[in-house]
């Protein structure tokens, strides 16, 4: 990499925040993950629950 910082610009209620993007984001993505002991069908199930039971079903 050349020195330079790469950013996706996320836009919130209150304005806009830089996110930094990795070098390697693939990589980052695994070391995030790295502890996660779920498969992706129960993640999803999760992910699914919580998001209607936020909703209030």
């Amino acid at each position: 990499m050349d020195g330079r910082r790469w950013y996706h610009v996320a836009e919130l209620r209150d304005g806009v925040k830089p996110i930094p993007i990795d070098a390697d984001p693939l990589a980052a993505l695994r070391e995030a993950c790295a502890d996660v002991d779920a498969t992706v069908d129960e993640l999803r199930d999760g992910a699914r629950d919580a998001v209607l039971n936020e909703a209030g079903r």
